[in-house]
């Protein structure tokens, strides 16, 4: 038998696990790494609907010289880019998709993610008194989770992103209250917690505050450290993390305040709370249906699926309590009754509770506690089963080995009794699909019980005890059991699909080549792919992202998404773009409006009475938001006769014979060249943001909010060129603060790492 040296030892003890959960995820990931045609690349809602769109406009614009995109024009009116979370300009990682491309990086991401998200469950179970094998699983159990492979099936990347950091900022803090003796003890978990927030996921984000918030506790009540040895270092991570992931932590702070997201109230938070029927799917999966097939369950599969394996719910009953299994079992609970909302449970009481967690749209997101805690209960399993006595461990087990053999009897029995509900029914001409379906799911679940039982029976029998300094054959059984269990639920998740212009913006382009005169206008508003116009430059009065200035998201709803209407004639919608003929939309005034262009199901008219995109009126009008928004929906108030403040301000007018005219458009910067006879307010309907500048000739006016939510500038008379410039200060303070705590911190970590080798390296001479 071949035996390493020690030292050998210790690196396969180092790399082994790392290296077995690096080759699982490149297995996972087949369908993007060995694509059917080679020209696939991740599906996902979210991911083609936002979020390629918006990586293309900011990472292919710097591959192609154009510089960095600040300022995004072609959604909403123009939305900020630094401060939106999901831009991932400040995550170091996501600049792989400036040299792979957008769609291959994002893959690439995905992977590398899904890797580090394992490994560092794995490094946090280890750190709770794991087991190697354990640890091991306990990474399976996380990485390969119904809640991580369902968000990526939505293609929720940056969600992704911060649950590859989270485990490691848990299992780095643990490691720091160790090291007591040093503050630099806490530069690792200020490195995770600084990659969190760069990460760009605030809900999650939120969460590891929480996670840490636990550990204090449990550090504490099992007395590792007193309250300042367990509070020092958890401050510290807090603070140097803050200033590492300043960044993006300033800009999309101010930001989120004045944002659609900060509107959400508690009834509508509530409307998506998991129903307690969901729960049922902790142990038959897709009970309600799955993507692929269908799915009919409250329609968020992403936000309600949580399937973690059997054999880690059974370890919250048989692992051996202590702190650490304590800790976990609470997770998994809380993250259970938070997540059911109103449906007597917790989500309402921490909204009025916890600062900051009104921001939470979704209660079932604490599902990621749960995915925390079952993966941690099973590293425990894992590690328990070996380390006990058999009697002990029989009478640990007997309970399950009872249970368990009857849930399998239960479910063969519902599985059976749906399939001849439905085969009875085949007559008919409209089957009971969904019976099938659940009555595959039940028969797949009770596989999973009778796998897990066996798994579990291996354990009482006395003629397979091995010696304590073997690898036991068990192990590996269980550790198959789990994988596949988990596996067949989340692999399915992984799908693929070509990527290309939208045809609806294909249309458009062909009948109406995009420019900085016009907007576009998408009805029904629920249309998809309206992020789709960065691929063709066209200006959109709408979109879709989760973070929309609140002011413009309110001026916009005021107009009834009708292109006809007044509001839509401010914004210059000239061209409409629906996926019906637009009679179908029942809107008024829109009898008149001439079809352009149908290819398929798209359909592009034309609006007869737009604006111009820039414009000068000759008055203001002082009225508050709320009514300006009324008038000017009403067509009471005519934007080209006065311009509405919300504030008095000292702007003269008068001015009658004017042109204003657009001469420059890029992302960061609008130059409007203006005439006219008088003074009066120059008028752009681009989106309001108050790190916008505006000079006249070079000199520095100030910005006007106009008409709710656009942007306007006092202008003398005669002819001038106007300059509009995007400069958010607060991501210009957040760059420099995070450059130089990253700086700074490599420079620590570099002195400390050379003084480390320094002693270990030093030895004491010998004297006569």
């Amino acid at each position: 038998m071949l035996v390493l040296p020690p030292r050998y030892q210790k690196i396969v003890a180092a790399v082994w696990i790392p290296a077995a959960l690096a080759l699982l995820t490149l297995l996972f990931m087949l369908p993007f790494l060995r694509p059917p045609t080679g020209n696939e690349v991740l599906n996902g809602h979210d991911l083609l609907y936002q979020q390629y769109p918006l990586y293309s406009f900011i990472f292919d614009s710097v591959r192609d010289g154009h510089g960095l995109p600040l300022w995004s024009p072609y959604q909403f009116a123009g939305q900020s880019i630094v401060a939106n979370p999901q831009s991932t300009i400040f995550y170091p990682p996501a600049w792989m998709m400036a040299v792979l491309g957008v769609p291959r990086g994002v893959g690439w991401l995905v992977v590398l993610h899904l890797w580090l998200g394992g490994w560092g469950l794995a490094a946090f179970t280890r750190q709770l008194g794991a087991s190697p094998a354990g640890a091991f699983a306990g990474g399976i159990v996380y990485m390969f989770s119904g809640v991580l492979a369902a968000h990526l099936n939505a293609g929720h990347v940056n969600y992704l992103l911060c649950a590859a950091w989270l485990p490691w900022l848990a299992a780095a803090y643990l490691w720091a209250i160790a090291r007591p003796q040093s503050w630099f003890a806490a530069l690792p978990g200020a490195a995770a917690f600084g990659m969190v927030i760069l990460s760009g996921h605030p809900p999650l984000l939120y969460f590891g505050g929480l996670w840490l918030s636990a550990l204090f506790i449990y550090v504490i009540a099992t007395q590792q450290a007193n309250w300042w040895q367990a509070l020092r270092p958890l401050l510290l991570i807090l603070i140097i993390g803050a200033l590492l992931g300043a960044a993006l932590l300033l800009p999309v702070a101010e930001f989120t305040r004045r944002s659609t997201r900060t509107q959400s109230g508690l009834e509508f938070s509530n409307s998506f709370a998991l129903p307690a029927a969901q729960l049922l799917t902790l142990f038959v999966p897709n009970l309600f249906g799955e993507p692929s097939q269908g799915y009919w369950g409250l329609p968020f599969y992403e936000e309600l699926t949580v399937y973690v394996g059997l054999l880690p719910l059974i370890a919250l009953f048989l692992v051996r309590w202590r702190a650490a299994a304590v800790l976990l079992g609470t997770l998994v609970l809380a993250g259970l009754v938070v997540s059911v909302g109103l449906s007597g449970g917790l989500f309402t009481f921490l909204y009025d509770l916890l600062p900051g967690y009104s921001l939470f749209r979704v209660p079932p997101r604490a599902l990621y506690f749960v995915t925390v805690g079952a993966a941690g209960l099973a590293a425990l399993l894992f590690t328990d089963l070996p380390a006990i006595p058999l009697e002990e461990r029989t009478r640990h087990l007997r309970p399950a080995l009872r249970v368990l053999p009857l849930l399998l009897l239960l479910l063969i029995a519902a599985a059976l009794t749906l399939s001849l509900i439905f085969t009875l029914s085949t007559a008919d001409q409209t089957p009971f699909w969904r019976m099938l379906s659940s009555a595959n799911h039940l028969g797949l679940a009770a596989l999973a019980v009778g796998a897990s039982w066996l798994a579990l029976r291996l354990w009482t029998i006395p003629t397979l005890e091995r010696p304590a300094n073997r690898l036991d054959w068990r192990i590996l059984v269980l550790l198959v059991v789990i994988l596949v269990d988990v596996w067949h639920i989340a692999a399915p998740l992984v799908t693929v699909s070509a990527v290309d212009v939208p045809e609806m913006w294909q249309t458009l382009a062909q009948t109406a080549p995009a420019s900085p005169d016009f907007r576009v206008m998408t009805v029904p508003n629920t249309v998809n792919w309206q992020a789709g116009a960065v691929y063709t430059r066209h200006l959109n009065s709408s979109g879709y992202d989760p973070l929309v200035s609140d002011d413009y998201q309110r001026l916009l709803d005021a107009s009834g998404y009708n292109p006809a209407s007044p509001i839509a004639a401010l914004l210059g919608v000239r061209y409409v773009l629906t996926d019906k003929p637009l009679e179908w939309s029942g809107l008024p005034n829109i009898e008149n409006l001439p079809l352009l262009a149908q290819n398929g199901d798209w359909h592009v008219y034309e609006t007869a009475a737009s604006l111009p995109r820039a414009f000068i009126t000759p008055a203001l009008t002082v009225l508050p938001d709320a009514e300006a928004r009324q008038r000017l929906a009403s067509g009471d108030l005519d934007p080209l006769t006065a311009a509405v403040v919300a504030e008095p301000t000292d702007c003269p007018g008068g001015a009658a014979n004017t042109n204003a005219t657009i001469t420059t458009y890029t992302p960061n910067v609008v130059e409007v060249h203006t005439q006219a006879d008088q003074p009066g307010i120059l008028v752009l309907t681009d989106s309001y943001d108050p790190y916008w500048t505006v000079t006249i000739d070079g000199s520095t006016r100030p910005l006007l909010r106009v008409d709710t939510a656009l942007r306007g500038v006092c202008l003398p008379a005669g002819d001038h060129q106007v300059r509009f410039e995007y400069q958010p200060r607060l991501f210009y303070l957040g760059v420099l603060i995070s450059a130089i705590s990253w700086l700074g911190l490599a420079v620590i970590s570099l002195i400390v790492v050379a003084r480390q080798l320094a002693a270990k390296h030093t030895t004491t001479p010998d004297y006569p």
